[in-house]
């Protein structure tokens, strides 16, 4: 599985972990390490879901207690997201329609992912973000609130 374009898997839950696999027309085209690398990025995939959910279980254990969430926090699942596409990527993989996994496996709407995603994106070291920065300041505008850092 080398080349220059990345081949779309997705992942269907299975028991307790999630089962890679890709379309029948890049069966022919993959090598024989095939089974191998699904197993790889299944548990890639699974490792990754488990922290985001982790990390979003506290989220709600917050919102549950009325205290604020810190913005790290929530920067930390956008984290686990950007290091799931490099876990992929070693094995020349990409999810197809990631959001829409995301979605299903951990229960948070498309548009809160976007969020962590851009808030990620604008801040790419985790001390790049104020530790006392509550996630409803900077969740609706990641990137005017980056700038005005700088």
């Amino acid at each position: 599985m080398t080349g220059d374009s990345r081949t779309a898997v997705a992942f269907r839950p299975e028991g307790s972990g999630y089962l890679a696999s890709f379309s029948l027309e890049h069966l022919a085209a993959s090598s024989g390490e095939m089974e191998s690398v699904l197993q790889k990025a299944s548990k890639a995939y699974g490792k990754r879901i488990r922290r985001m959910r982790s990390t979003l279980e506290e989220n709600g254990r917050l919102r549950k207690a009325r205290k604020s969430v810190p913005a790290v926090l929530m920067w930390d699942v956008g984290d686990e997201i950007f290091s799931l596409m490099e876990d992929l990527g070693q094995y020349n993989l990409e999810i197809d329609d990631l959001y829409g996994h995301l979605v299903r496996d951990l229960g948070v709407s498309r548009s809160t992912l976007k969020k962590v995603v851009a808030a990620r994106r604008y801040f790419p070291e985790r001390q790049d973000l104020p530790r006392d920065l509550e996630w409803s300041a900077i969740r609706e505008a990641p990137k005017k609130y980056a700038k005005q850092l700088k």
